[in-house]
């Protein structure tokens, strides 16, 4: 929200510095217009550029580079005592243009790079370096088991995902199940992935699946092959959003890697397969990386296609219910009673007002003027002390039956009393991930370039000021 207001906030700035204006009456210009079109280039550039962050990861490098050469443009600009001319707007522009498209250009030349010991080895580079192959080698290799590993960038499974057209992100998912299953035939690395995934296997390692010359599936992989196939087989696929609180997992040098912490942002499109005992696993669609519920064992860390969270620590959820609004170390010392729904006990038997003696033998007080005898063998319960039956207790209170009516009602619950434990919603690491009605986004300000945009509006309008002033003294 912040970003978008920032950008916003620009965008109006890049337009009121366009827009035509009088020169004042005292002024030698007066009656003819002018416009600032170099502003319009500085407020317009990093309103883009907070926009392409938003949507793409720019990393810091790129960010600083942009912020740098966006200040040292505004000092050129106020610098110059000349009104803006055509040479002046036109080298404001390229230097903006320029560093505008600097995030995508070291983006693309990242991805695009040699690679270097610091660098992902994937492709056939990775299937030079890897050990041979330790299972028997079939007598035929069939051609839809022969190894053409993926160049795996930015640490995918599969080059360019699941999707049929990546471009567009057009996905259905008969079409992402083939395309999966024909990698896994041609990617060893791939097939030991998915049957980790799919509890085939207890580890995504490869040597016994592939042959001495790393050119076919080995006879143990062409069978472990066949089993996930079968396996497959029995689910039900369909196109759908990977659990934001799963964990990603990325190809590494060869090897299948996790990521060190749970959560995932940008788009979690992915092909879901459901099975008859309700269990079901995904897989991204933007780069064919399997999704694990937890951190699946035997994995080593590593890199994925998602830059871990930069929000730390992550929050465990809470599972506390609501304090009681009476301090917990009071509770009451005896159960709540409810009104008695049965006439009361007999109370003991006393000599009623006016009468000394105990029952039965009572006396008259000498005020009625006589000692007779009271009514003897007469208990006391025979006279009408049974309460009225219209004070029913389980009416006046049907919510909380534990209550008494005008008390305070807490949260403590009675002894003996079962109390039905407090479910909230499990919230998912603060990793930046979209909600699910977003998908594809990033976080918004991954890398305080909205707070750098921010403070560059204040500094747009003291270098207008400041270039104004300078005009009026020429």
């Amino acid at each position: 929200m912040v970003t978008w207001l920032v950008i916003a906030l620009l965008g109006a700035f890049a337009v009121g510095s366009i827009l035509p204006r009088k020169y004042p009456r005292q002024h030698p210009k007066a009656g003819r217009h002018y416009c600032y079109p170099v502003f319009f280039t500085l407020a317009a550039s990093p309103a883009l550029f907070l926009l392409i962050n938003h949507f793409n990861d720019v990393s810091f490098i790129a960010s600083f580079i942009f912020w740098v050469m966006w200040a040292v443009s505004l000092i050129v600009v106020v610098m110059l005592k000349k009104s803006d001319g055509f040479w002046g707007t036109l080298l404001v522009s390229m230097v903006t243009l320029g560093i505008v498209l600097s995030p995508i250009g070291i983006s693309w030349s990242a991805s695009h790079a040699p690679s270097s010991a610091s660098q992902n080895v994937g492709g056939a580079e990775a299937k030079d370096k890897a050990s041979p192959g330790t299972g028997t080698a079939p007598k035929t290799c069939d051609a839809k088991f022969s190894q053409k590993w993926q160049d795996n960038p930015n640490y995918r499974v599969v080059d360019t995902g699941l999707y049929g057209n990546a471009e567009t992100k057009t996905i259905t998912a008969a079409q992402a199940d083939a395309k999966q299953r024909q990698v896994v035939g041609h990617d060893v690395r791939a097939l030991a992935a998915y049957a980790k995934q799919e509890g085939l296997r207890d580890d995504a390692t490869y040597g016994d699946l592939l042959t001495p010359d790393k050119t076919c599936l080995s006879t143990q992989g062409i069978a472990l092959y066949d089993k996930l196939a079968k396996k497959w087989d029995t689910s039900k696929t369909e196109v759908t959003t990977a659990p934001a609180d799963g964990t990603n997992t990325g190809m590494e040098n060869g090897a299948l890697v996790v990521n060190t912490t749970s959560g995932i942002n940008g788009d979690r499109t992915a092909l879901k397969r459901t099975y008859s005992d309700k269990s079901a696993s995904y897989t991204l669609a933007r780069c064919g990386n399997p999704v694990f519920p937890g951190k699946p064992k035997h994995v080593p860390p590593g890199k994925t296609d998602q830059h871990p969270p930069k929000e730390t620590p992550t929050p465990t959820p809470s599972t506390s219910t609501t304090p009681p609004s009476t301090p917990p170390s009071t509770p009451p010392s005896t159960p709540p009673t409810t009104p008695p729904t049965t006439p009361p006990t007999t109370p003991p038997e006393t000599c009623p007002p006016g009468q000394t003696g105990t029952p039965p033998d009572c006396l008259q007080t000498k005020d009625p003027g006589d000692n007779v005898p009271g009514p003897s063998g007469k208990p006391t319960a025979d006279k009408p002390t049974t309460p009225v039956e219209t004070t029913a207790p389980v009416e006046t209170h049907p919510a909380d039956p534990t209550t008494k009516p005008g008390d305070e009602v807490t949260d403590v619950p009675a002894p003996g009393a079962t109390q039905e434990p407090t479910h909230q919603p499990t919230q998912p690491p603060a990793t930046g991930a979209p909600s699910e009605g977003n998908p594809g986004t990033t976080p918004s300000d991954p890398d305080g370039n909205t707070a750098a945009g921010a403070f560059a509006l204040p500094l747009l309008g003291l270098g207008m000021f400041l270039k104004r002033r300078r005009e009026d003294e020429e």
